[in-house]
């Protein structure tokens, strides 16, 4: 990647991944929404650390396991958004999961 001495618009649009997770782990010490103290807070802060860990581990693995790495990064990302979104939530099943999404993949 060049780097140039000027910002451009992609610049604008799609931040250094460094800044990303650096702006995701200043949440966990400040978590937003309803995960702000008790259980909600600790699972959303150990959740968020562990989809970073992985997202970081996926850089590193080979092409087979890639996928795996990432879907369950991804997994955990979205455990640490339920209990700051939702007024219920569950700490039991694994993966992420969204009705209208589903709704529309079997209209397909």
């Amino acid at each position: 990647m060049v780097r140039r001495p000027y910002p451009t618009s992609r610049d604008q649009t799609h931040p250094p991944t460094a800044s990303v997770w650096r702006a995701l782990r200043e949440l966990r010490a400040a978590p937003p929404g309803r995960a702000t103290s008790g259980s909600r807070q600790k699972l959303f802060s150990s959740a968020l650390e562990q989809s970073e860990q992985l997202f970081t581990a996926a850089g590193s693995v080979g092409p087979a396991s890639r996928p795996l790495v990432l879907f369950y990064g991804l997994s955990q990302a979205g455990r640490a958004i339920a209990p700051a979104r939702r007024s219920r939530w569950m700490n039991v099943a694994s993966g992420v999961t969204e009705s209208p999404l589903r709704r529309w993949i079997n209209q397909i």
